[in-house]
């Protein structure tokens, strides 16, 4: 069974709207990382978070690890998740699909 890790890429609202979220950008590059996972034959599944930012359901999907978008590093609140299995994007990954500091983030994870 493969570890999961989830991409959160929005924080919770400060005023509920109907807001309409284009995660065009998120989709393609969680596309490319589990592409890139399942070609290195690694055990992890990245996943988009569905919650808004909720820590209390994005725990219940019981993910071994998160990747934080950049902006969201002083927006999220992350409870009781070990800071150490939290990886937070830089300005320009996911903008460039790069997925290599994310890869070898979750290595390091055991």
């Amino acid at each position: 069974m493969k570890r999961v890790c989830i991409l959160v890429y929005q924080g919770l609202p400060f005023i509920i709207d109907s807001v309409v979220i284009f995660n065009k950008k998120e989709k393609q590059f969680v596309e490319k990382l589990n592409n890139k996972l399942d070609e290195v034959s690694m055990d992890w599944h990245v996943q988009l978070d569905t919650s808004s930012g909720n820590i209390d359901d994005i725990v219940q999907q019981n993910p071994q690890a998160l990747i934080l978008k950049n902006g969201l590093q002083h927006r999220f609140y992350k409870g009781n998740f070990l800071q150490e299995r939290i990886y937070q994007l830089d300005a320009l990954e996911l903008n460039e699909e790069s997925i290599n500091g994310v890869i070898s983030f979750l290595k390091g994870l055991n």
